[in-house]
């Protein structure tokens, strides 16, 4: 995602997002963003719940950060997870990071050998 296509997008709602905001977000390396309109705005962007952005920790953000790092692992593995993929909607967090883990180990072993 670049700069000027969501600071774009988002000035046609009438929010405002500076670059240095929008890199200390995306990096996550400094001040903590409360502006509660901004993120409905970003949630509204990416097509998310809200409370991603601006909620406590629950369950759905558990799910969804154990679903990204699955998807990292599996996009950096040359593992087929066949069955993985073709597992029913309702995987939680915890099989996510089951699996995730299975593919570092098999990750590890092949660069062992």
């Amino acid at each position: 995602m670049t700069y000027p296509k969501i600071r774009d997008w988002l000035a046609d709602r009438d929010v405002k997002l500076s670059r240095s905001r929008w890199e200390y977000m995306r990096l996550g390396n400094r001040y903590v963003v409360e502006d509660e309109r901004l993120l409905q705005a970003i949630a509204e962007y990416f097509e998310i719940d809200p409370s991603y952005l601006s909620g406590p920790a629950s369950q759905l953000t558990e799910t969804i950060d154990a679903a990204l790092r699955f998807t990292l692992a599996e996009r950096t593995s040359p593992v087929s997870l066949y069955a993985a993929r073709t597992l029913n909607q309702d995987v939680t967090a915890e099989h996510l990071d089951r699996l995730t883990a299975l593919l570092h180990e098999i990750e590890e072993a092949r660069g062992r050998s």
